[in-house]
């Protein structure tokens, strides 16, 4: 699989998001992210400013740990906040707006490249925005609630729109090793059945992430997935 670099990446997708605050119980507000859809630039609809959430069936879902410093491609998006209770009927009323692709994205793109998928669309363990992997597993440990993640029981009806419904769609994990991240992997894979996952696995519950930081080993997880796949 060739290793692309992110000039020419950027020729032939397009990348949208759903930003929002969440406001906890507590009263303290949280930045995040729901899902993220990259679309090919040859598909006719790629132009749009604005995609309502879960209006199409991807070629792949990849699920990651979460959405990192990911943001808006534009300052004036208009962030909304929403409330912990109910939020899945909140951000089903929401719309996609054009996100800011990161590395990672990038390495998602190499892989519908040679593919040739024109769509995939990434949710994450949980929503919460925190670049830090050892910030964010502390935060999560604080919240003791699930609600950030979209496999949270009470964001069931969200998660049943933004699955897939072919059992041919690929579900790629990659959510890394981080084994802070235990109970919010449990709660994935209490609902994705271990049939339909595939990745480059580290151990039962664990999949490596697509951006390890030598570029060599970024190239190295590229041909591991090419064999999963």
């Amino acid at each position: 699989m060739e290793y692309i670099y992110a000039q020419e990446l950027k020729k032939y997708f397009s990348v949208y998001g759903f930003f929002y605050d969440l406001r906890l119980a507590s009263g303290e507000t949280l930045p995040c992210r729901s899902v993220l859809e990259i679309y090919s630039k040859e598909l006719p609809t790629h132009q749009e400013s604005y995609r309502m959430l879960f209006s199409e069936k991807p070629d792949a879902l990849f699920i990651m740990m979460n959405p990192g410093s990911s943001t808006p491609a534009r300052k004036n998006s208009g962030i909304p906040t929403l409330d912990h209770n109910d939020l899945s009927r909140q951000i089903l009323n929401q719309w996609l707006v054009p996100a800011k692709p990161d590395t990672t994205q990038y390495q998602v793109m190499r892989v519908m490249l040679f593919k040739k998928w024109r769509h995939v669309r990434v949710i994450n363990l949980s929503d919460i925005r925190e670049p830090k992997s050892s910030a964010f597993v502390k935060q999560v440990k604080l919240i003791n609630d699930p609600i950030h993640s979209i496999f949270s029981p009470e964001r069931s009806s969200e998660l049943f729109q933004a699955l897939p419904l072919s059992e041919k769609t690929p579900i790629i994990c990659a959510w890394g090793t981080n084994k802070g991240l235990v109970d919010l992997v449990q709660l994935c894979m209490d609902i994705i059945p271990v049939g339909r996952m595939t990745g480059v696995q580290a151990s039962d519950s664990f999949y490596y992430h697509p951006l390890p930081s030598l570029v060599s080993k970024q190239k190295e997880w590229l041909m591991k997935i090419k064999e999963c796949l």
